[in-house]
């Protein structure tokens, strides 16, 4: 009778040192777990800079615009909104006029300046005058980024842009 109870009861047993490989596996789960935001946010990094240099290239654009003299003044535009649909008359690409950076609500476009449109080259080229921007917040730091007329892009709070364009 012994011989049955020891022998029914050895299916049940595992050697000792799984034990703490369980343990390790359950803690490395966590641990995966907790450092997946981070992940995240480190393929959004490149993309936001994406973003920067697009409106970068945006700011080479017009500034060969205004060199080639042929136009004193950037065209009015009827829409402050720069997108596919409408390139300002620059003749963009479509992808450029395209920020790949996550936002809560999904745009990707850019917003012209209404009090830039018609300028000369002289209204605009300083650097604190902001000539396009973000339509919308990015998702991973909550700012926009703004083409100042001088070449430069920065990060700014929506509250910041509003009040440097009043």
């Amino acid at each position: 009778m012994s011989e049955e109870t020891n022998s029914s009861s050895s299916w049940f047993e595992f050697p000792s040192y799984w034990l703490p490989l369980i343990v390790l596996g359950i803690l490395g789960g966590f641990v995966v777990l907790a450092l997946q935001p981070t992940n995240c946010t480190e393929y959004e990094k490149p993309k936001l800079t994406n973003c920067k240099n697009k409106l970068k290239q945006m700011g080479l654009t017009i500034q060969s615009y205004y060199s080639d003299g042929t136009s004193p003044a950037l065209p009015i535009l009827t829409s402050f909104e720069v997108s596919a649909a409408n390139d300002g008359g620059f003749g963009f690409d479509v992808n450029m006029l395209s920020c790949p950076a996550q936002r809560p609500d999904h745009s990707m476009h850019y917003v012209w300046n209404p009090k830039i449109s018609g300028s000369t080259w002289a209204e605009w080229n300083n650097p604190n005058s902001p000539l396009i921007w973000d339509a919308t917040p990015h998702k991973l730091n909550n700012k926009i980024n703004i083409l100042f007329g001088d070449g430069h892009v920065e990060e700014m709070t929506p509250e910041e842009l509003r009040k440097i364009t009043r």
